[in-house]
């Protein structure tokens, strides 16, 4: 997830990287989210039957995803990780 850094915010935003630098990265962060909801399905919890690392770690990387990248839509696309977010 450490690719959403790199993608442009805002129009306004002047990207650092070129066009296919964006391009890879933006492709990473798709591939992430799909791979990470294959992997969580309906599960309540990244692992185990409690809360842990790394579910904090995943619901971090959303939120900012969303506040940062409200644009890519990630919750119409993965409907299992916008009800972990929630959860």
């Amino acid at each position: 997830m450490d690719s959403a850094i790199v993608v442009p915010t805002n129009a306004c935003a002047r990207p650092k990287a070129g066009p296919g630098i964006i391009d890879m990265h933006n492709l990473a962060i798709t591939r992430t989210l799909a791979y990470i909801a294959g992997q969580l399905g309906q599960r309540e919890w990244c692992e185990g039957d409690s809360i842990t690392l790394a579910d904090l770690a995943l619901v971090s990387a959303l939120v900012y995803l969303d506040l940062r990248q409200a644009e890519r839509d990630w919750r119409g696309a993965h409907p299992e990780l916008a009800h972990f977010s929630t959860a």
